[in-house]
């Protein structure tokens, strides 16, 4: 059980990575699935958080594997809200 604690972290990091990279072939369903993944990893990083960056008081603030988990959170909102990713389809704008 205790090993299951310090791998978990690692897991639904990697996770996050790889639907992160996916997002656009799993549409509304990808981005649900990485905003639980990325508040999975804010509620279990703690053993790999890193610095702190923004302190709000002397024992809670902003780390470095923080940005992940808001990163994953900003990414699942977008593809919400904008799931063909029209928002960037802008005239002038080379689709690849």
């Amino acid at each position: 059980m205790h090993l299951a604690l310090h791998v978990l972290p690692a897991l639904i990091l990697a996770a996050m990575v790889l639907l992160a990279g996916t997002i656009d072939r799993w549409g509304r369903l990808g981005a649900i699935a990485l905003g639980a993944l990325s508040i999975g990893w804010l509620l279990t990083n703690q053993k790999m958080e890193g610095p702190t960056l923004l302190s709000f008081t002397p024992a809670h603030g902003l780390t470095g594997g923080d940005l992940a988990g808001l990163a994953g959170i900003a990414i699942a909102v977008w593809r919400i809200l904008d799931p063909e990713g029209q928002l960037l389809d802008r005239p002038g704008r080379r689709s690849g």
